[in-house]
């Protein structure tokens, strides 16, 4: 599946591969939030949360503007429905489309990964973010002014797990790579991963969002 959007200068690009999640709404006049989660298990049991997930997702998003809040109140919700043993992670960004910031939270999920021109790539690392539906957790956020041609790319495990031929992981540096390629988008991310999987596995689903300025 693949969605791209462009508001106010920013592109918003979605692609997935198999059974991950990610949800995007409209919080106010300049404000998006967009989340992207991956839920513990395959099949059906996996699908049923994943869609139970995303409705409580909806409803704590409702009326807040911070991403650790919602994350914070999502996972209360979840502590109470799922089963024993499962989880899920998920990393939520919310975008002032008018002011160029961006506000970003992650329980437990890969951390995302920031392209600026000044600074090269980054990890947008959280100091506190457990899974959600495991116990209580408090979840901390970091904030970015994003410049022109900046990127955030928000991804899911599947994406550095993908195994080739050799049995070699895709991994962080040939993901920091594709992220630097000229006109990258979240379909070309999806592309590589896939070639350099060719004759081997996809370990899990894959799913890539790009945010460019």
């Amino acid at each position: 599946m693949i969605e791209d959007y462009a508001v106010n200068g920013m592109c918003l690009q979605l692609s997935a591969v198999g059974g991950d999640w990610y949800d995007y709404l409209r919080l106010g006049k300049r404000l998006w939030g967009i989340a992207l989660g991956d839920v513990c298990g395959k099949g059906m049991a996996a699908a049923l949360l994943m869609s139970a997930t995303r409705s409580l997702f909806r409803t704590a998003a409702e009326g807040l503007r911070s991403p650790s809040e919602v994350l914070a109140r999502l996972n209360k919700s979840l502590m109470k429905d799922l089963p024993t043993g499962r989880f899920v992670t998920l990393v939520y960004l919310v975008l002032d489309t008018e002011r160029a910031t961006a506000s970003i939270a992650s329980a437990g999920h890969p951390q995302p990964l920031y392209l600026s021109r000044q600074t090269g790539v980054t990890e947008l690392r959280t100091e506190k973010g457990l899974p959600l539906g495991l116990m209580d957790s408090e979840y901390s956020e970091v904030e970015l002014r994003l410049q022109s041609e900046d990127r955030v790319l928000m991804y899911t495990d599947g994406i550095l797990e993908a195994t080739n031929s050799k049995g070699e992981e895709f991994g962080n540096s040939r993901l920091e790579q594709a992220l630097q390629k000229p006109g990258t988008s979240a379909q070309s991310i999806l592309a590589d991963v896939q070639q350099f999987a060719h004759g081997g596995i996809l370990a899990d689903d894959a799913t890539a969002v790009v945010l460019r300025h």
